[in-house]
């Protein structure tokens, strides 16, 4: 297989595989955790528990059941996946590290995208905490994982990615009494 072909082969692979991954460990989650109390997986640090997401990550609108509020929402879920998409195919020949980010962050997209439309809601099951110090107070999903991954690798590139080099100032021409 030629070179470029393998590598559009492991970017569509990585992205398969976190749409595969979000959607495989939702339906654990409604299989095992709905109806049940939250499971303690790490004593004051992480439980499983399941809860039905109507609104935005991190439960932002969830008590909105509003039918419109719901179809815009998911439009602009679908309007962003097919723009990063886009995006994506443009920059088709940059390498892994410039994708990645955007990867993870399509594959949540599509991952919610298709709860919403199968479901009409998204399933969240994970719940962090660090004892009483620190309380997420939401419970989210891999797919609010891999956009705020994604968004986080997005902004350490863009801390200590190259800095773009200035060019150096133009000397005067031999001769000029500049």
């Amino acid at each position: 297989m030629p070179r470029p072909v393998l590598k559009y082969f492991a970017l569509f692979l990585i992205l398969l595989a976190g749409i595969a991954g979000d959607q495989l460990s939702k339906q654990w989650a409604a299989e095992n955790l709905k109806n049940q109390p939250s499971r303690v997986c790490i004593k004051n640090a992480l439980e499983l528990g399941y809860t039905e997401n109507h609104g935005m990550v991190f439960g932002i609108n969830n008590r909105n059941n509003n039918a419109f509020s719901k179809k815009a929402l998911l439009a602009v879920r679908i309007m962003l996946s097919i723009g990063l998409s886009i995006y994506l195919v443009v920059n088709r020949k940059r390498g892994l590290p410039f994708h990645l980010p955007f990867l993870l962050i399509l594959s949540g997209a599509i991952g919610n995208v298709i709860d919403s439309l199968r479901f009409g809601h998204v399933v969240d099951f994970i719940h962090m905490h660090l004892g009483n110090i620190i309380d997420w107070p939401f419970l989210y999903n891999l797919a609010d994982a891999y956009v705020c991954i994604g968004m986080g690798i997005l902004i350490l590139q863009s801390l200590v990615g190259e800095k773009k080099k200035t060019p150096a100032p133009l000397s005067p021409p031999p001769g000029s009494d500049s």
